[in-house]
């Protein structure tokens, strides 16, 4: 700040004026670095404040560091109310304003400059494996998308993903009585509130790099077929590998517009005929689904094979046997253990493998369609 913009009274004392500039400076500074400390809490960084004894190198950002620059956010808050009650308000002369603008922007540049080498420095950078990270695409990952799809595709934001409709259908019981029935949608409701409201787990870099990502229409983000990876490939070239895919007569039939509806409302149709048979049946009709849709298929790249090929996985979520499917395996599943379940698997694809005229049967890697329905039996 130059001298010359300010004025003194003749006892060598600041005048009013100097007096509300110092004061009005204070203020701005403390705004300033109020904004900091909360960037510093959406962005999940430490600045160079912080205690050491808060810091810990497996945890990049704890709840105690979070407490820490709260309570220090209300301190300059109270600070700057303390500030505005010693502000006499008088009128400043241009030449200070001024001088007030561009201290306070050169102060949010430092302040901005110093948060962008704590995020470029932060701990996150080193939580993931970007050596499982694959980019078969034209595009070219920034460092923040990097590190963000680095930490997995199952990594836990701490968002809840689901809808309401869908936790309710969740947690109904069709012996529920219409008060019980409200009391948990009540409940219900509550939690997604609270759950929604939430402050994310990861910082708002990455919220933003995972978002650009999603929007990206140029590119599909999948998961490698072994070893854990991460896929990043051009969509064009992953509609080619599935088309192709897709074409191969001997696993893949084409049926006509409205076959899948057809078959789920026969389905649905015959398990429910089933079902109302017993008491015990009565109890899953709530498990048959009203809305169900098509299973859907998608291709996880073989990276490891030359020409980077696609493993179909067909998943059946939504479909009109999914859910009581899900409800039979379990008591399936206790009474035969899974090893003698493979183990009778591989006892009928051998069998069936046997009689075809297959120069090596290790090789085959999709089980022909006229044997599909004889394994499922």
């Amino acid at each position: 700040m130059n001298n010359h913009h300010l004025s003194r009274g003749g006892d060598g004392k600041p005048s009013t004026k100097e007096h509300e500039f110092n004061i009005r400076r204070k203020i701005d500074s403390h705004i300033n670095r109020r904004h900091f400390l909360r960037e510093c809490i959406e962005e999940k960084v430490l600045p160079k404040s912080t205690p050491v004894q808060l810091s810990d190198n497996h945890t990049p950002f704890s709840d105690s560091i979070k407490k820490y620059l709260e309570e220090s956010c209300v301190k300059l808050t109270n600070a700057i109310y303390e500030l505005k009650g010693k502000s006499n308000e008088v009128h400043l002369p241009h030449h200070m304003i001024t001088s007030l603008k561009t201290i306070n922007n050169k102060q949010k540049e430092k302040l901005k400059q110093k948060l962008d080498i704590l995020c470029g420095n932060s701990n996150w950078k080193d939580m993931g494996r970007q050596d499982l990270i694959t980019n078969l695409s034209k595009k070219t990952l920034t460092n923040t998308e990097r590190e963000v799809l680095s930490l997995g595709l199952k990594f836990d934001t701490g968002n809840d993903q689901d809808s309401y409709a869908e936790l309710v259908s969740r947690n109904y019981k069709w012996n529920d009585t219409d008060v019980d029935k409200g009391f948990k949608q009540g409940i219900l409701l509550c939690c997604k509130a609270f759950s929604d409201n939430k402050t994310s787990q990861i910082p708002r870099r990455y919220k933003k790099a995972l978002q650009d990502l999603k929007n990206d229409q140029e590119i599909i983000i999948t998961q490698a077929d072994k070893g854990g990876g991460i896929i990043i490939m051009d969509r064009t070239d992953y509609i080619n590998k599935m088309n192709t895919l897709l074409e191969d007569t001997t696993i893949y039939e084409k049926k006509h517009i409205g076959y899948a509806q057809q078959s789920a409302d026969t389905f649905n149709k015959k398990a429910r005929k089933i079902l109302k048979k017993n008491e015990r049946g009565k109890k899953l009709l709530h498990l048959v689904e009203e809305a169900p849709r098509p299973p859907q298929i998608r291709g996880i790249p073989k990276v490891h094979k030359s020409g980077i090929p696609l493993r179909p996985i067909t998943s059946g979520i939504g479909s009109a046997p999914h859910r009581i499917a899900k409800q039979l395996a379990k008591p399936l599943s206790q009474m035969t253990p899974a090893s003698q379940t493979a183990y009778h698997l591989v006892l009928v694809l051998k069998q069936h493998f046997a009689s075809l005229p297959l120069e090596d049967p290790t090789q085959v890697s999709s089980i022909p369609l006229e044997f599909q329905n004889k394994v499922s039996v």
